[in-house]
């Protein structure tokens, strides 16, 4: 696998999990962390999901697999990045064509514009179609999905109808051209279940995140996410609960200082600090005024967004 191996648990039982494997499992949509301890949503289903990532080696925290409810019941699906990722890897993926909608059949554009292509806004397209480049075959893979047989209802598929309808025509297309390698595999797009927004997705990991009272610590786990692949609310998580922190500490630091002509009795000095001693990390090592300026940023929009 390239890159940062995932450090998954290796079975269902938490009783051998790590605080970060809880963490991982939970954002995944596969366990909850509670005061009572890590409780399990499915094994079954966790099991599973365990084994198609060592199989796949796709990173949850990247949103490239995840778990959601279908049905009544959780089902493992893989998102249109996880796709591109696993054919990238076999060596054999040369790209794809670009996507091209159509509202006729005949006539096929690679923007889907309908107010300027003789329709109305917010009209779907009748079907879409794209083709995947395989290394020793002479022709791309074409694969057609029409939005009478594969479009949905809700959500994205009213408000990105061709962007939706375009993943579902990548995806056939891709098994296709991979069978090997992402037969039985599916997106949430084929599934017929929403993708999960992706504030929904990281809600718990956001939670943990804002449930850290010490920078420092803080600080490490943005160490150990960052190396996995963060979304960009988690990042945003972190850099405004950081900025919180920062505001908090700051204060009780102005609170504890002596006021102007207090005596303030001597104390004995330090003890010099070790060369080898460890440094409190940061999260970018080479530019310490970038942190703090992001953070003071997040933490205002932060703010805001709560009114």
């Amino acid at each position: 696998m390239a890159g940062t191996e995932i450090d998954l648990p290796t079975s269902s039982d938490t009783k051998g999990w790590t605080h970060k494997q809880a963490a991982l499992m939970q954002f995944a949509g596969l366990a909850r962390i509670t005061p009572q301890g890590v409780q399990v949503t499915d094994p079954g289903v966790a099991e599973a999901f365990l084994a198609v990532c060592r199989a796949t080696g796709l990173n949850p925290f990247a949103k490239q697999i995840y778990a959601v409810p279908m049905g009544g019941k959780l089902s493992i699906v893989v998102g249109i990045d996880g796709f591109r990722l696993i054919a990238d890897r076999t060596g054999d993926y040369l790209g794809q064509t670009p996507i091209e909608w159509t509202r006729d059949g005949v006539t096929w554009v690679t923007a889907w514009l309908p107010e300027l292509q003789g329709g109305a806004k917010g009209d779907k397209p009748a079907a879409c179609r794209i083709g995947i480049k395989r290394r020793g075959f002479t022709d791309p893979l074409f694969q057609v999905v029409t939005w009478a047989e594969f479009g949905g209802k809700g959500g994205n598929w009213n408000d990105r109808p061709a962007h939706m309808l375009g993943i579902r025509a990548e995806s056939h297309a891709m098994r296709k051209a991979f069978p090997n390698d992402l037969s039985g595999l599916y997106t949430p797009e084929d599934a017929g279940a929403a993708s999960p927004a992706e504030e929904d997705a990281s809600k718990a990991l956001i939670e943990l995140i804002e449930g850290v009272d010490d920078r420092a610590e803080l600080l490490r786990m943005y160490h150990e996410y960052n190396a996995l692949g963060m979304a960009d609310n988690v990042r945003a998580a972190f850099l405004a609960h950081g900025g919180a922190l920062k505001v908090r500490d700051d204060a009780q630091a102005a609170a504890d200082a002596p006021l102007e002509g207090e005596v303030v009795p001597e104390e004995a000095p330090a003890a010099p600090v070790p060369a080898e001693a460890a440094t409190e990390p940061t999260l970018y090592e080479d530019d310490e005024a970038r942190y703090e300026r992001e953070q003071a940023e997040q933490f205002a929009e932060h703010q805001a967004s709560r009114g």
